[in-house]
């Protein structure tokens, strides 16, 4: 498959829009990405002609999984932070890692719409021997950038003791209280997350 674009950038942004208006949609489409040419917001774009086009652009997001698989083994991180510190986190994240874990790579995707990025961290075999200290590492940055350590696939036990370290002491209690109140007789999970 032929790229769609070159792959230096520091970041790229896969979008998908549907308009009202099919008769005029392109060429507003058109006219907002030339704004954000002009404007330096972004380098260069990429704009599906055909459905295999656009079918082809979806591979790419679509196979970010594999590329993480060969990098085995991972850390894998679901977190959230404001959109307009995504790309400041996705720098930063990069900066932190390296100073940390030197020769590490990292790989961060995500849905903007929804504020969630996804991260893959690899450093080297040894890499889940190192699963808290890279955790913590991603964590602290997402929560100078005010965001939260969980987004689309919640705390799980393997978050449980970040939760702690995390979130505000009313933010735990209040978590509490609506555990209780949903379950009073402390039959789902029990002691598993929320105590």
């Amino acid at each position: 498959m032929r790229r769609p674009r070159s792959t230096d950038a520091g970041a790229y942004v896969l979008m998908e829009a549907e308009g009202g208006d099919p008769d005029r949609d392109a060429d507003r489409f058109e006219a907002m990405l030339e704004t954000l040419l002009e404007d330096g917001l972004i380098d260069d774009a990429a704009i599906a002609q055909s459905h295999a086009e656009r079918e082809a652009i979806w591979l790419i997001r679509n196979d970010i999984p594999y590329f993480g698989s060969r990098w085995r083994p991972t850390v894998s991180l679901d977190v959230s932070v404001p959109l307009r510190q995504m790309p400041a986190f996705a720098r930063e994240l990069r900066t932190a890692l390296a100073a940390r874990f030197p020769g590490s790579r990292s790989c961060v995707f995500g849905h903007a719409a929804d504020n969630n990025l996804h991260i893959a961290v690899n450093w080297g075999p040894d890499t889940r021997k190192h699963a808290h200290e890279i955790s913590e590492c991603v964590y602290e940055l997402v929560m100078r950038l005010h965001g939260s350590i969980s987004a689309e696939h919640g705390i799980g036990l393997e978050k449980r003791e970040s939760l702690k370290r995390h979130k505000q002491p009313v933010a735990l209690a209040l978590m509490r209280e609506m555990k209780g109140l949903l379950d009073p007789q402390g039959v789902l999970n029990p002691g598993k997350v929320v105590s």
